[in-house]
């Protein structure tokens, strides 16, 4: 099972700030690929990358919290 930390659904800000590593503010590509992967079973690391290339947010340097892409 997810850990409660690493649940997007139900604390988002507590599942940011356990896979922002560096306390930065926001996700560098690993950092948001990790957390991906980690936080759903299901999800391997081709797949998190498909799926986030899609959003074209492999293309960013860093995604911030909020939404906002560098």
């Amino acid at each position: 099972a997810v850990a409660r930390q690493r649940s997007w659904n139900l604390e988002p800000k507590n599942w940011f700030a356990f896979f922002d590593s560096n306390d930065s503010g926001k996700l560098t590509r690993d950092q948001l690929l990790r957390a991906l992967v980690r936080s759903n079973p299901s999800l391997n690391l081709d797949g998190a990358r498909q799926s986030i290339a899609a959003l074209g947010l492999l293309d960013e340097i860093v995604v911030l919290w909020g939404g906002e892409h560098a």
